[in-house]
């Protein structure tokens, strides 16, 4: 894939290159100054695209990590590792889309594919204990045709991975064995993959449908990963019921565990699996380390450990927590320092210092953000002319707008030619209107380079949702009556008898309240109907005899 022209450019900074040859040479840490939020995700961009190390984007909450991901992403292929949300005492429910982004992030580290990746994480995401990259890596298997593979035996290896053996599979994370095939649901796949065997033999694989359960397509092999982050092995099975012993709250997953499940919620109870501690930085090697805006991310990360530490005293006082829970979230200061390697660049919009990791080279760049023309394109025509007489170079990534803004800049006098995307690179001088996008716009002065995006010339752009899970439409509240069969995303076919309210963490709140088969039952909160769905296929005396378990 050609490198976006953008990226190209910074070739042309001296100072972009002096930052370059001193993380790629082990020079750090570096400071950098001087960039806009805008120019942040541009030079981390460049600095992945360059170096052919992993990167990893570490900002001071999520939602600055996400927009980080979102602006890097117009560049280079981008991933955000979500922290995770575990509550630590009442109903467990994990959030299908978050943990498969995660357990997608973490088995590609695993795998040594770190190369390859540009990643932006939350301090308070890095801060999370993890399972050992080994227990995660040695869980992924590989299918194709002409495997020699006992159906059985990848039906074991994959319930120890924390999939739900059921009688139908049709959710993400189950699994079921009937005959001659083993039909499994990815948890990061669009559609289950049915496996065809032939004796023992790997016969065929195809997609298919859950809803219908027919066939989509021909495969020519599947990656099935874990279906948690924390998948089981037989040692961390023996370390947790050894560690357990005794503890009367947890006798329930004492019995599962024993039988050889794999309860929920058993992340939130990870110190009792695996002594050794373990974080995101485990699963990286030889990776580039950017901070932005350092003093934030040091704060941000001694507030999420106090507020989880006032949470962890309170519930472990009532006995609805362990005190090893308290090691969930690792010290914000061994975290940081940990971040203090010749690879690692803090970024500082202005000019500053840092305690807590020292600066051995600074860098210095004059960026600045880019006017809003919301509304006022004779503005735009101004500023066009000024830079066309200074000879700054100007793209103007107007996405769909793009051929009318070019026709009103015309009438304006203003004539900039208009191009769907430019796969050449940018000559000195020159102003083009794009139709692709661009997440905000900057202004480097070294370069005499201007970017103007959608977001100044028409205010936030809302993007066009993601598809939605498998097209289907969100149920509404009103539509469930009590005994009606429902489809939850994660656990499958369970039975809805009411609504109930819960006090967790000493806030009450509405519940759905699902049965499944044995008894076990599910409680979703009504803000989250959006993983649930009515059971529509089989009829209701067929579906009653497949409640998963």
């Amino acid at each position: 894939m050609s490198q976006h022209p953008l990226l190209g450019i910074l070739s042309q900074h001296p100072e972009y290159m002096r930052l370059r040859e001193a993380l790629a040479n082990g020079e750090g840490p570096c400071g950098v100054f001087g960039l806009s939020e805008a120019s942040k995700g541009h030079v981390a961009a460049g600095l992945f695209a360059d170096t052919a190390r992993p990167l990893v984007f570490v900002a001071p909450n999520e939602s600055m990590a996400e927009k980080l991901c979102e602006e890097m992403a117009c560049y280079v292929p981008c991933l955000h590792f979500p922290a995770r949300d575990i509550p630590l005492t009442g109903a467990y429910t994990s959030s299908e889309g978050l943990e498969a982004r995660r357990v997608d992030v973490l088995c590609r580290l695993a795998a040594g594919a770190g190369n390859g990746t540009a990643l932006t994480v939350s301090i308070e995401a890095l801060m999370q204990r993890l399972a050992p990259p080994d227990a995660l890596r040695s869980m992924v298997r590989t299918v194709q045709p002409g495997d020699i593979l006992e159906p059985r035996a990848l039906l074991s290896a994959l319930l120890s991975a924390g999939y739900q053996r059921v009688d139908l599979c049709e959710s993400r994370c189950q699994v079921c064995l009937r005959g001659g095939y083993l039909d499994v649901f990815p948890i990061s796949a669009e559609n289950p993959v049915r496996i065809e065997f032939f004796d023992d033999e790997v016969d065929t694989l195809r997609t298919y449908d859950p809803l219908t359960q027919r066939s989509i397509e021909n495969i020519d092999s599947v990656k099935l990963p874990p279906a948690t982050e924390m998948p089981l092995s037989d040692q961390a099975r023996k370390a947790a019921l050894a560690r357990m012993k005794g503890r009367p709250a947890l006798a329930d997953m004492v019995e599962n565990l024993s039988a050889g499940g794999t309860p929920d919620g058993s992340v939130r109870l990870l110190p009792l699996f695996y002594e050794t501690e373990y974080t995101l930085l485990d699963y990286l090697d030889g990776a580039l380390f950017l901070i932005d805006e350092p003093a934030r991310v040091e704060e941000s990360a001694k507030m999420a450990h106090s507020q989880f530490l006032d949470l962890c005293t309170e519930a472990i006082a009532t006995g609805g927590a362990q005190g090893e829970q308290a090691q969930l979230l690792c010290s914000p200061l061994q975290t940081i320092k940990l971040l203090d390697t010749p690879r690692t660049a803090l970024l500082f919009s202005l000019t500053r210092t840092y305690g807590l990791i020292g600066i051995k080279s600074p860098f210095r760049f004059e960026t600045r953000p880019v006017s809003r023309y919301v509304g006022d394109e004779a503005l735009l025509c101004e500023d066009l002319a000024a830079w066309q007489k200074a000879g700054t170079t100007v793209l103007i990534y107007a996405g769909p707008h793009a051929e009318r803004l070019r026709q009103r800049l015309e009438d304006m006098d203003a004539v900039l030619p208009c191009v769907e995307n430019l796969d050449r690179p940018i000559v000195k001088g020159e102003r083009i209107i794009l139709g692709q996008s661009l997440e905000r716009g900057y202004e480097y002065s070294e370069l005499g380079l201007v970017v103007v995006s959608e977001n100044e010339l028409y205010g936030d752009v809302i993007r066009s949702p993601k598809k939605a899970r498998r097209n289907r439409p969100q149920l509404a509240f009103s539509e469930l009556n009590v005994g009606d069969l429902v489809v939850h995303e994660l656990h499958g076919i369970g039975r809805f008898v009411g609504v109930v309210t819960l006090t967790v963490d000493n806030a009450p709140r509405d519940y759905l309240h699902l049965v499944y088969a044995g008894g076990d039952k599910l409680y979703i909160p009504t803000d989250q109907l959006d993983r649930v769905q009515k059971y529509i296929g089989g009829g209701e005396d067929g579906a009653a005899s497949h409640l998963s378990k």
